[in-house]
């Protein structure tokens, strides 16, 4: 989880849009106090197939050179976002039997994978821009790396059709998870460990009633 948010991601808020954002939105955003960077994120939900195996994913189209998001290779080396092609989830391509150079299918289109990455989100594929816009209607967003969330939020506040999620929140919402399925594993070993001390016990001592009665005999 920490690699997640420490090592991937470099953005504070993500925005999402109902409209495609131009070059004088962006601009906007820019201005913002506390703004340093912000770029474009286009995302697509998709069916993959390869040799008729299927599966849902969500591909993301960051702008080819991002800052803001890092993908990275089983040798933990940092990829490129190929402005052709795909680059798919190695976890994916091991479930689907797929290598680099093979051809897949999203949503009837032909896409060559280009590399495969290592990730926590095994879901999630990565193309250009140019790419997605080949594949089918999606939706955009906008991801901010700011150090004043409070101006951030005014400036939200008066927008329509825009939903905000900042990724200090998401954070952390998944260490609140984390600590409860962890108190939760806690828990039901400690309950497994003392019943099975009860049953070892109840078994020495019907093993030691036993033998007394044997011995009385």
């Amino acid at each position: 989880m920490e690699e997640l948010f420490e090592k991937r991601i470099s953005y504070d808020c993500q925005i999402y849009s109902e409209e495609a954002p131009d070059e004088i939105w962006m601009q906007e955003i820019g201005a913002v106090p506390g703004v340093s960077e912000c770029e474009r994120l286009d995302y697509l939900s998709a069916d993959l197939e390869f040799n008729g195996m299927t599966e849902e994913v969500v591909i993301h189209a960051p702008e080819t050179d991002t800052r803001l998001i890092r993908v990275f290779d089983k040798s933990d080396a940092l990829m490129d976002i190929p402005e052709d092609g795909i680059l798919l989830e190695g976890h994916l391509a091991k479930k689907l039997g797929i290598t680099v150079g093979d051809n897949v299918y999203v949503n009837g289109r032909r896409l060559t994978v280009q590399g495969l990455t290592n990730q926590s989100v095994s879901r999630v594929q990565y193309v250009s821009q140019q790419t997605i816009g080949r594949l089918g209607a999606g939706g955009c967003s906008v991801l901010v790396a700011s150090n004043n969330e409070d101006a951030l939020r005014s400036y939200l506040e008066d927008l329509d059709g825009c939903q905000a999620v900042f990724t200090r929140v998401v954070r952390q919402d998944r260490i609140r998870s984390f600590q409860s399925y962890s108190i939760g594993v806690y828990i039901i070993i400690t309950f497994a460990l003392a019943m099975s001390l009860m049953i070892v016990q109840n078994r020495m001592k019907s093993s030691l009633m036993e033998q007394q009665h044997k011995l009385a005999t």
